[in-house]
């Protein structure tokens, strides 16, 4: 398992949608451009977190939601987001691009970036608070015994300004045995990409 995307293809309840178009265009500039946007709302009243959110969503960042936001209790809280927020392990301009062995192929990503082209996602900014979710998609026999291979390529740029890729590759047997793929499963993240996928 690789925080939340939501694809404009799916059906979104008509209270998540984002009222106002304008943030969405405003969002794909900046994660163009390669800006990645978090916001702290620190609101009494009421704020549109729908439309607000289309821009750290697209731009891989993050929103802070206090509420009701209170100067006497919430202030260190903030703080100790705030300073988490900019001293905490990150790349920038990140792109991303997961491979399969014949038979497999990505079905969909759930988490926070841009995606302009089917094969590549566009990550303005990623931390190690983020994930991505991939799920897959079995659209081809696989030999019995055989192995199928991944291979999760990201290009990004560290906070010194040195351009890095991160490659990570596994392997795994393919069984027809339904008892072995139970046995084999992790739960938790079946749990995680269930829950992401709900949300």
């Amino acid at each position: 398992m690789f925080h939340l995307h939501t694809d404009v293809s799916v059906d979104v309840p008509k209270l998540l949608q984002p009222a106002d178009k304008t943030l969405k265009t405003m969002a794909s500039e900046l994660a163009e451009y390669q800006i990645c946007v978090d916001v702290f709302i620190t609101s009494q009243t009421y704020v549109d977190i729908a439309s607000v959110s289309v821009i750290p969503r697209t731009t891989g960042g993050q929103v802070y939601y206090y509420s009701p936001f209170s100067t006497l209790s919430d202030t260190a809280k903030l703080c100790n987001d705030l300073r988490w927020n900019i001293t905490r392990p990150q790349g920038f301009e990140a792109v991303m691009r997961v491979r399969c062995s014949q038979g497999i192929q990505v079905q969909e990503y759930y988490g926070n970036f841009c995606k302009r082209i089917p094969t590549d996602v566009d990550l303005p900014g990623f931390d190690c608070d983020k994930s991505i979710l991939i799920t897959l998609k079995h659209d081809d026999k696989l030999q019995d015994g055989s192995e199928c291979a991944f291979q999760c390529a990201l290009l990004y740029t560290t906070v010194y300004g040195q351009r890095r890729i991160r490659v990570t590759n596994l392997s795994l047997p393919c069984s027809n045995m339904l008892s072995n793929l139970f046995r084999s499963a992790d739960l938790d993240t079946q749990f995680a990409c269930f829950l992401k996928q709900g949300i």
